[in-house]
């Protein structure tokens, strides 16, 4: 009601300078090496200017928030105990106001820099390849373009090891055995910045609604109907022993060449990251409540897997890839808004989000987290608002678990049919176990669907099969010049299941959200 968009202006920029050098050098008794050492430099650059519509729309006029500049209503739809949406006398539903939230533009005027290096041998001595690396970056960050830099990441906390290992068995290529492991840490972006810029974070003050039910107009722009809720500012701490993003992974390999025509690949990969980035969320020793950015133990992502790949070739008339992949990737947050859906309002970005929003109580020492225990009503009351968004000491409250966007078994396949009269028909043909997706519970505080009552992914879709069709035939002109007409069936079988549903806990619960695309023809 009244407001649900904003505007937005946005501009980036970015550069980048690399250099290389790589040197050979054969040896009788140590192998053959191909040894490279690099530099890098990138500059991020971010101004953007996020407004909100509404302005029109505004109530209160506080003397102590003199910044707000534009309002949206929350409102909820008065259902019965059976979640039935409950009809006032003119048969329409009864609707009441919750909050009026009046919010500031936010600004982010950031920079981020980073440097790099890395050096690297790789060695072949008989049937073994090596790979040996190291890797080290520099990384500032500028909450304000051209001043100074907030914190600054050093060459040691960037300091990573690469490997691989090559083993070709007889040396005919026929039989190759391939390890590696790598440990890979992020180079922050200007998304983190923001969050201490002095106009950016996402300010906003949210009032109560205090007034009758089934309001008119006027009485929703009454400021006596509404009462100080709760406000949000900027600022935001961060701990000094903050360490960038990081995931290790490792791979095991075999490949096998089963005749010139047809070859098998076995793979097995395991990727795993934890502490990762987060804003918490704490009451100090003071009373008052803070944010820090801070490594979270409980915000963590793992993946494992296992692909079997078959690719070759029958005659001149069939080239194929099939392949079967079993998968398990689980964690607290995908990387992207999967709670921003259809009755939610918002949700958790790349690095910072609605995760960690659980409040703990500091007892006055930055990043000293003590247990929970009564420090006042107000801390008491804070800490049990914000149930269901986890923190290291209570656990993940169900965050973690199978991530919606991997299923666990797929399979694909891919024909090219090389008929006569230049005919030539590729099939595609997939299919996979379904998708995870989750009921997701309402955060009072929040007034969002922020809470994960079964668990992270305790719920999938069925089963999804789908089969794509091109067909072409070529005309020749001359020489190597040919015409070809194309025609391409997508979902040829036009099946529809649904890929997702209606997570929130609300009476669309369960309802189909996405289906597969119909059939096209083109």
């Amino acid at each position: 009601y009244a407001n649900r968009t904003r505007w937005d202006e946005q501009n980036e920029k970015r550069t980048d300078w690399a250099a290389k050098f790589t040197g050979y050098l054969d040896t009788e008794t140590l192998g053959s090496h191909e040894f490279s050492v690099g530099i890098e430099y990138e500059e991020f650059e971010t101004y953007w200017l996020l407004g909100h519509t509404g302005g029109a729309e505004q109530v209160m006029y506080d003397d102590e928030f003199p910044w707000m500049e534009s309002a949206t209503f929350n409102m909820k739809y008065e259902t019965n105990e059976a979640g039935q949406i409950i009809l006032g006398p003119d048969g329409n539903p009864i609707i009441t106001p919750r909050f009026l939230t009046q919010y500031n533009h936010q600004l982010n005027d950031n920079q981020v820099k980073n440097q790099g290096i890395f050096l690297q041998d790789r060695i072949t001595y008989g049937n073994w390849t090596f790979m040996l690396g190291l890797r080290a970056d520099k990384n500032k960050v500028y909450p304000v373009r051209g001043g100074d830099p907030l914190w600054t990441w050093d060459f040691d906390d960037y300091l990573v090891p690469r490997i691989s290992v090559i083993y070709d068995l007889f040396g005919d290529q026929n039989h190759i055995f391939k390890f590696a492991y790598g440990e890979f840490k992020d180079a922050t972006t200007t998304r983190v910045a923001e969050f201490f810029a002095p106009e950016g974070g996402n300010m906003y003050v949210q009032y109560e609604w205090v007034g009758p039910d089934g309001p008119t107009e006027a009485e929703l722009h009454d400021a006596a109907n509404w009462e100080y809720y709760w406000d949000q500012t900027p600022h935001m701490d961060f701990n000094p022993e903050l360490e960038p993003n990081s995931q290790k992974r490792w791979m095991a390999e075999y490949n096998w060449r089963i005749n010139p025509q047809h070859a098998m690949t076995v793979r097995y990969t395991r990727a795993w990251a934890s502490d990762l980035l987060e804003d918490i969320a704490y009451i100090g020793d003071d009373g008052w409540d803070y944010w820090e950015l801070y490594n979270m133990k409980m915000k963590r992502r793992d993946y494992e897997s296992i692909d079997v790949e078959f690719n070759g070739r029958f005659g001149r008339w069939l080239d194929y890839m099939f392949s079967y992949s079993w998968q398990d990737a689980q964690g607290t947050n995908p990387g992207n808004f999967e709670n921003e859906t259809l009755n939610n309002p918002g949700g958790s970005g790349q690095y910072i989000g609605v995760f960690g929003d659980r409040v703990i109580w500091d007892n006055g020492a930055l990043s000293g987290y003590g247990p929970y225990r009564g420090y006042d009503d107000y801390t008491q009351w804070v800490v049990a608002a914000t149930a269901g968004l986890g923190n290291d000491q209570v656990g993940d409250e169900g965050w973690y678990g199978h991530l919606s966007d991997i299923p666990m078994h797929s399979i694909n396949f891919v024909g090219n049919f090389h008929l006569p009269k230049d005919f030539n028909i590729t099939a595609a043909i997939q299919w996979n176990s379904g998708f995870y997706w989750t009921k997701k519970g309402f955060q009072d505080l929040y007034g969002a669907y922020f809470t994960f009552p079964e668990g992270r992914g305790s719920r999938t879709t069925s089963s999804l099969l789908w089969v794509d069709v091109t067909v072409t035939k070529d005309f020749k002109l001359w020489n190597d010049h040919f015409f070809q007409l194309r025609l391409d069936i997508f979902n040829l079988f036009n099946t529809q299941h649904p890929i997702s549903y209606v997570e929130e806990d609300t009476i669309d619960f369960g309802k189909p959200f996405a289906r597969q695309a119909p059939r096209a023809i083109q």
